[in-house]
Formats: structure tokens, C-alpha cells, sequence
């Protein structure tokens, strides 16, 4: 906040905030000055998604019918005990829906549009005598334009599965699962694949973090 009122621009590692009040006084004090604030959603810059977002965006696939999502992934025990402000809601302001699947539901509003409607359900299905916050959720996304969005995400998988993105439109499917395969409805078909990390350490994270600051 004291940044953005000094007129330095502001990167935020996500959320934005705990609360959506405390997001929207960050947004209003960006708004008043020259400062520039963004969240570090750093999936927006992986070439696939990017690749989805032109081919969506063009309007040669035509309308937006549908899409779904999954985040299927595993957290122990030990992963919350050992920064135990994870598996709270006064340290961490949520759940899966907050820290992991936050990057996967970005990705649905920013492919497919604004989102006007949520319905859903969130639990605690593995980890319930660990943490508490939700730790499992199922929901539908109701976009602008009329196009529905269906989603589950849950850390009590055995491993860390591949990310899904799905979007169906009215002459292509696209599937997301790292790589993005594209099948047209004229038989047509095409692989978008990932950058390779070269580094060593945490290379799972990708490239797109570096690729964000230097876009803002």
C-alpha cells in the first residue's frame, strides 16, 4: 500500500489479498495514483495457454460452448505443519481454492470470459484434523456470453497430476495438460508444447515467472 502511494509499481505474489475488502482498497489506491499493481499469474505467459488465449480470442474457432478443469495434486500432513499459517484462515485467507488451484481458476475466466455466477461446494476431505480450510472443491462457472465453465480441484490425490484445461467451441476442442492439443472439426490437429527449463533447483516452476516481470 505504501508503495502504490509512492508511485512504485507493485508486483503481488496471488491473492491480491486475505479479504476482498482489503483487495479493494489496494485497487483504489492504485487507481488514484500512477502506480501499476499486478498479481503474479505467472500460467498467462506458458506458450499454450497463451496459444489458447489467441486462438479463442481470433474468433476462428467461434463461440466459447463450454470448458472444464481439474487439479488434481497431493499435500501431506507435514506440507501445513510445517508453515502452519497454511492451513489457516487468518494466516492464509483460504484453502486449495487460495494457494494451488487459484492459478487453474484464472485461467478459466481469463480463456473463456467474466465470470457472472459461481455455484460450488468446499471441503476438508484428507487433511480435515490438520488444517482449516478446504483442502476439496467442486464448482460451476457461469461466464459472460453464456458459455459454462465446470471445475474440481482437491490435494487428497495420490501424486501431483497434470494440470486439465478443456474448452470445447463451436469448430475446435482444445486440451490443455501441459502441451496444448488443438482438434479442429474438420479433422485437423495440433500440438502447442511448453518451454523446457533449463536451470536446476525448482525448474518445475517453469519459465513464465521470468517472462511475467519482464512483460509488467
Amino acid at each position: 500500500m505504501d508503495n502504490l502511494e509512492l508511485g512504485v509499481h507493485v508486483i503481488l505474489e496471488k491473492p491480491l489479498a486475505h479479504t476482498l475488502a482489503d483487495g479493494q482498497r489496494l485497487v483504489e489506491v492504485a487507481e488514484r495514483g500512477s502506480a501499476k499493481i499486478a498479481v503474479c499469474l505467472q500460467n498467462r505467459y506458458n506458450v499454450p495457454v497463451q496459444a489458447m488465449h489467441r486462438l479463442l480470442s481470433s474468433g476462428e474457432l467461434g463461440s466459447v460452448l463450454g470448458g472444464a478443469a481439474t487439479v488434481l495434486w497431493h499435500r501431506t500432513a507435514d506440507y501445513y505443519l510445517s508453515r502452519p499459517w497454511r492451513g489457516t484462515w487468518e494466516g492464509s485467507g483460504g484453502g486449495l481454492l487460495m494457494n494451488q488451484a487459484i492459478h487453474t481458476v484464472d485461467l478459466l475466466q481469463w480463456l473463456m470470459g467474466d465470470v457472472t455466477a459461481v455455484t460450488g461446494h468446499v471441503s476438508s476431505r484428507a487433511l480435515r484434523d490438520v488444517i482449516e480450510v478446504e483442502d476439496t472443491a467442486e464448482f460451476v462457472l457461469e461466464h459472460q456470453g453464456g458459455a459454462r465453465s465446470v471445475c474440481y480441484a482437491t490435494l487428497a490425490n495420490v501424486i501431483n497430476a497434470a494440470v486439465t484445461v478443456d474448452i470445447v467451441t463451436e469448430r475446435a476442442t482444445l486440451n490443455l495438460r501441459r502441451d496444448l492439443a488443438v482438434s479442429y472439426a474438420d479433422g485437423r490437429s495440433e500440438v502447442v508444447s511448453e518451454r523446457q527449463a533449463q536451470s536446476g533447483g525448482r525448474a518445475y516452476w517453469g519459465l513464465s515467472h521470468e517472462v511475467l516481470i519482464e512483460d509488467f
